[in-house]
């Protein structure tokens, strides 16, 4: 009697700790990762790393070649994932080369807009 309590038991602990490995998210559930949720986040990750990169090489903690690399490589990511979310809503870009440098220029206003503000964000907290 006390072995068959025991395998129970023990099948009791393993469902429990195997339980939430099957469980599915929402997400997974419905499979809506759209596109324009993932640019949103990584329009969000890339603003706040060159913010932080911003605020080492404030800090000192970054030497200004790192810095200029790392915003530079930034700057671009960001660049292309603003292009690629304004052609996702519906702002689809003319690829003329006289609108290109007005749309690098408006976005770079956007980005440092957006570094304008988590910088003072940051500052507050």
């Amino acid at each position: 009697m006390a072995i068959v309590l025991d395998i129970l038991l023990l099948g009791l602990c393993g469902f429990l700790v195997a339980y939430p490995f099957f469980l599915k998210t929402e997400t997974e559930k419905t499979g809506t990762h759209s596109l324009k949720e993932k640019l949103l986040r990584d329009k969000e990750a890339v603003f706040k790393a060159l913010s932080e990169i911003e605020f080492d090489f404030h800090m000192g903690k970054i030497s200004e070649k790192d810095y200029e690399e790392l915003k530079n490589r930034y700057m671009k990511e960001a660049s292309l994932v603003m292009n690629a979310f304004n052609e996702l809503i519906g702002e689809k870009k003319d690829r003329k080369s006289e609108r290109v440098s007005s749309i690098e220029r408006d976005i770079e206003k956007e980005i440092e807009e957006e570094l304008r503000k988590l910088r003072n964000k940051k500052r507050r907290d």
